[in-house]
């Protein structure tokens, strides 16, 4: 389940699983096969590819426990070396503790408000209802959160107790849905554990969930760095090889769901899910809209919000539209739309406009609380981001105006330009913002940044000439390509022309498939990394940069070329000084060396001494020494 809050962009695909590496896409790709050949062969086949991570570690836990008795005879039964032993037995014994602890693991508080059956007893009337029906587990715990989400979650506490399972529902998505279509949701949530696929589907989760804790929880020393190699092997493996599983199951729990309460009930969940969440993302935009203009945020957002599901909204066909064209990767374990609708013969027609929502039929007399416990929760959160809104418009005011003044006095800099621009743009109309921005290329031709804003204006008021222009932004500056078909795509199926729009289906998941390649290849480092050096000009400026941050015992650092992006990559290393805190340091010094480009700064450490080696051994690395 996606945890996020009231007001962020929520999920709608009911939970989903990421394959981080683009090489296992061909291993998928055999998997899918081999799964439509013999689907039961294959859920065994991800079982015992599950169980493979237990028999590593718990054969590890049997040698370090093994050694660690032995240590303990041998100071028993002989005389000499006594102490070595000792050392080697608190050594072993630590070892097997630490694995054991990792093995452990504890699951954060439950999101959410607690409902029980006596204060919502046509909530849970239609939950143990639908259970029958689908022959799901109990449900030993129901929480109401604040996302346009629904998931039942397994807790387990070690490595081999039973789980306990609790049903999320979230507030919009009750409000969003009718009963009926909530009654889909709940019945493919259960759908993903029943019957033999559903074992299968818990014993998978619980796997992934240890194992990602396992890795975050080892701790250093030339055991775990084994450790750590063994799963930064075995973690993506096991995503790729269970990922054919999982996206089969949401088709199974897809089909629970339509033997239970009808595949066209189940087909107006999915359709209506995907129109809803468009509402609820672009209601949450209008609520902080009012940030600059008043200072102190609405009372009760999320009634304000609750509105929009039951409203006429002629974009919800577009939301349907731009859904039926996306096709499947890898990114997703949940088949697309079309699919999902095809493998239920049912057709895409938009339902009915939503009459009666499901929230308060449901929820009764526990709705007016929640709302309250959200609202107040929200404003906890919101109220000083609010202010900080409210009073950044203010001051943008005052910025632009004072440009202004320099602009009517000769100042033709490019970055004035830009900034007046841009001050236009968030306090003006689109078209004051379009034609400031066409100030800035009239004098800076290659600015890609301003065509690129330029082209977006010009969309937002209607007008075609716009896309030209971002897709030519696009052509100077790669990084721009899929905010730009995404801007055009938006566009066209806003004016209500999906025609226009498919052209740029398959270019768009092209581009984003290159852009996650991007941002997976710049948040991380190998050894593969293709490093130079600074040029001089650079170190001076990064010197410069980081001039006055405290804490830095020393700094090395170099540039990275990349695959996927136009410019390199600035990678430093770094150590702190024993009175500051690492992480402290790190954000300081990524906010200071910001403006000389991309950057990724790592503290050193035994497991990145292979990188600091590299980087110290290029000509004039070090910055701090």
């Amino acid at each position: 389940m996606k945890s996020i809050r009231v007001g962020e962009s929520a999920s709608t695909g009911w939970g989903q699983t990421v394959v981080p590496d683009a090489r296992f896409d061909q291993m998928i790709a055999a998997l899918e096969q081999s799964a439509a050949h013999n689907s039961s062969a294959y859920r065994r086949r991800v079982v015992l590819a599950g169980l493979l991570g237990y028999v590593v570690i718990l054969g590890l836990l049997a040698l370090l426990t093994g050694l660690t008795i032995a240590m303990i005879v041998l100071m028993v039964t002989t005389r000499t070396g006594i102490a070595a032993e000792v050392k080697m037995a608190i050594v072993f014994g630590l070892l097997s503790f630490a694995l054991i602890k990792a093995l452990w693991v504890t699951a954060p508080p439950p999101e959410g408000v607690r409902v029980e059956p006596d204060t919502a007893p046509a909530l849970f009337d239609m939950i143990e209802r639908i259970r029958a029906a689908t022959g799901g587990s109990v449900i030993h715990d129901v929480r109401i959160i604040d996302q346009m989400n629904a998931a039942i979650v397994q807790d387990s506490g070690s490595l081999f107790l039973g789980a306990r399972n609790r049903l999320y529902l979230g507030l919009p998505l009750l409000s969003a849905l009718s009963p009926a279509e909530v009654e889909a949701v709940i019945a493919h949530e259960f759908g993903h554990f029943v019957g033999d696929h559903g074992h299968a589907s818990g014993f998978v989760y619980r796997v992934r969930q240890r194992w990602a804790q396992v890795e975050e929880r080892l701790p250093d020393g030339i055991v775990a760095g084994l450790l750590r190699r063994f799963f930064g092997w075995y973690g993506p493996w096991f995503a790729a090889y269970s990922f054919t599983l999982a996206r089969r199951q949401e088709y199974e729990a897809d089909q629970v769901a339509a033997t239970a309460v009808g595949p066209r009930i189940m087909a107006d969940a999915l359709l209506r899910v995907a129109a809803q969440a468009g509402r609820f993302d672009t209601a949450w935009r209008l609520v902080w809209d009012q940030a600059p203009l008043r200072p102190d945020p609405p009372r009760s957002p999320l009634t304000t919000v609750a509105s929009v599901f039951t409203e006429d909204d002629p974009a919800d066909q577009t939301m349907i539209d731009r859904e039926l064209g996306r096709s499947a990767d890898r990114h997703d374990t949940h088949p697309t739309l079309a699919q999902r609708l095809a493998a239920l013969s049912q057709s895409a027609d938009l339902p009915a406009r939503l009459q009666k929502t499901a929230a308060e039929p449901l929820l009764g007399e526990t709705l007016a609380p929640i709302i309250t416990h959200f609202d107040e929760q929200w404003h906890d959160w919101a109220d000083a981001l609010w202010a900080d809104e409210h009073a950044q418009r203010q001051a943008d005011e005052a910025e632009r105006q004072a440009i202004a003044g320099q602009i009517a006095g000769g100042a033709t800099s490019r970055d004035q330009l830009y900034r007046y621009a841009a001050l236009t743009e968030a306090i003006d109309t689109p078209q004051s913002a379009a034609q400031a921005y066409a100030a800035v290329l009239a004098l800076h031709p290659n600015a890609n940044d301003a065509r690129f804003r330029q082209g977006d204006m010009l969309l937002t008021t209607g007008d075609d000439a716009g896309i030209d222009l971002l897709l030519a932004a696009a052509d100077g500056e790669r990084a721009l390509l899929p905010h730009a078909y995404r801007h055009i795509v938006d566009y066209l199926l806003r004016s209500g022309r999906p025609e226009e729009a498919a052209p740029y289906f398959a270019p768009l998941e092209q581009a984003e498939r290159m852009e996650e390649a991007a941002r997976h290849e710049a948040n991380g480092i190998d050894e593969t990394a293709r490093l130079r050096p600074l040029s001089p000009d650079l170190r001076e400026r990064l010197t410069a940069l980081i001039d006055g941050v405290p804490g830095v015992a020393t700094l090395h650092a170099a540039l990275r070329d990349m695959d996927h992006a136009d410019a390199p990559q600035i990678v430093f290393v770094f150590s702190a000084r024993k009175e500051h805190v690492a992480t402290q340091v790190l954000d300081a010094l990524i906010e200071a060396m910001l403006p000389a480009g991309d950057l990724i700064g790592l503290e050193r450490s035994f497991k990145r001494r292979w990188l600091f080696n590299r980087i110290r051994r290029l000509p004039d690395s070090s910055i701090v020494n």
